[in-house]
């Protein structure tokens, strides 16, 4: 049986949890992007048609000071110590 996988990068669409994904997959198969979840196979194609029309237009933007902001400011967030927590009577 031949191979139906292309040797190229490529879209692969697929149902996960009765709604319909996409990735976007290297030559060498791994994946390098991931798309939401779409309730019809419609919408999930015109997805990866946006991305093909406008990805070689599409600016490069670095914004990792402000991701880094984000998670240390939120105020729930505690470090694990390595220590079980003691138990209270």
């Amino acid at each position: 049986m031949a191979d139906k996988k292309p040797k190229v990068p490529h879209f692969v669409i697929y149902k996960s949890s009765g709604e319909f994904r996409w990735r976007f997959l290297a030559r060498n198969g791994k994946i390098l992007a991931t798309g939401e979840s779409f309730k019809t196979l419609k919408s999930c194609k015109h997805s990866i048609a946006v991305i093909q029309m406008w990805s070689g237009q599409a600016p490069v933007i670095e914004d990792l000071e402000e991701k880094v902001k984000a998670v240390n400011s939120v105020p729930h967030r505690k470090r694990w110590s390595g220590k079980k927590p003691e138990k209270r009577s």
